[in-house]
């Protein structure tokens, strides 16, 4: 009678037990670890001098990127952040609004405080305004009195786009968002507290 096991083609020696190699995977493991630790190394590098380039009122795009991902402001009204960008970018059509008018320079610190001061009372603007439910439409911007006194001097819209572009270096768009918008805002506001302290 034939043995199975011969039958079958395998011996009864004993087999040893198999290895599991993990051999490769140490140091596959060691490189990820490494390169994590670098990553997030060079991402607090880069945090920190961020945000030491923004106690400088640095205004380079990275900077200015690296604040707005971050969420970094300049001031708080009523527990609401002033973004550092954004006062950087005023401060930048402000003073391209300076060099073209011809004017004498102000310095650094008077156009700060400009910038700062109109951000901080737009800042409060908006917040009243949604206490008293007040909003402005992109009808409203177009078809106010305000905005057609702007363009009045000009010989056309397209005239008064360009000034905007070579005052501020805005889009008219922008212009109107930034300009028009908090002005009549404002003026929508007063008349709705206004009306409800008569009452």
């Amino acid at each position: 009678m034939v043995n199975e096991n011969e039958a079958s083609g395998s011996s009864m020696e004993p087999q040893a037990p198999q290895e599991h190699t993990t051999r490769g995977k140490y140091p596959m493991k060691i490189f990820l670890y490494g390169l994590a630790a670098v990553v997030a190394f060079a991402a607090i590098i880069a945090a920190v001098a961020a945000f030491r380039a923004t106690r400088q009122l640095s205004a380079n795009p990275a900077v200015l990127q690296f604040a707005n991902v971050l969420g970094l402001s300049v001031a708080k009204v009523n527990g609401i952040g002033i973004s550092y960008a954004e006062y950087m970018g005023d401060m930048a059509i402000l003073k391209k609004f300076y060099e073209t008018q011809g004017a004498p320079p102000l310095s650094e610190d008077e156009i700060s405080d400009q910038v700062l001061s109109r951000l901080v009372v737009s800042s409060l603007i908006k917040n009243y305004a949604d206490a008293y439910s007040v909003r402005i439409s992109a009808k409203e911007v177009e078809e106010s009195p305000f905005l057609a006194q702007l363009i009045a001097p000009f010989s056309s819209r397209a005239a008064a786009e360009a000034e905007v572009k070579t005052r501020y270096g805005l889009t008219f768009d922008k212009y109107l968002k930034k300009v028009v918008y908090p002005v009549l805002l404002e003026q929508k506001l007063q008349e709705a507290f206004a009306m409800s302290t008569a009452d």
